[in-house]
């Protein structure tokens, strides 16, 4: 037990430990989309999955493309969740810095207090840019169709007046 209390009031361990647990959820998601085409060209149930998840995919982008004041709603809403996730960050930061300043002759109920709220700002935001990246991608690929499909009708308009 005392092992454990010496590395848990080692600020290296800690910054270690949600480095590579955000380095673990970045890879991850990489490997999720690597894997899910893998399986999908073995299995059956993975293929009509790969689909379903396409054709969702191919549906929010068509309905935000048809709709440009969905389209700027849906970035407003990214830009808003990464802003929360980037505050999230600092706030990690700044419990990082006070359980630094508290571990040499802190309260040992404010280490922990700080170690809690240490994991659980780091957890949040590991998850919560599992959840905004693809929003994002997504959303890039909105906007490019629409920007094309905007320049194409211009294009078209300006040879019928010709």
């Amino acid at each position: 037990m005392d092992r454990i209390v010496t590395y848990l009031s080692d600020p290296a361990w800690w910054f270690t430990a949600v480095f590579i647990a955000i380095l673990a959820s970045i890879a991850a998601a990489f490997l999720k989309d690597i894997l899910l085409s893998a399986l999908s060209k073995v299995s059956n149930k993975y293929k009509i999955r790969k689909q379903k998840r396409d054709a969702d995919i191919e549906r929010e982008i068509n309905e935000c493309m048809s709709d440009p004041t969905l389209l700027i709603l849906t970035f407003c809403r990214i830009i808003s969740q990464m802003c929360a996730l980037y505050s999230l960050v600092i706030l990690y930061a700044l419990f990082f810095i006070m359980y630094i300043s508290f571990s040499k002759d802190g309260n040992i109920r404010i280490k922990f207090i700080l170690i809690a709220l240490l994991m659980l700002s780091g957890i949040t935001v590991v998850f919560g840019l599992m959840r905004v990246n693809p929003r994002v991608s997504l959303m890039k690929d909105a906007y490019r169709k629409y920007r094309a499909n905007t320049l194409e009708q211009k294009a078209r308009q300006k040879s019928e007046q010709r």
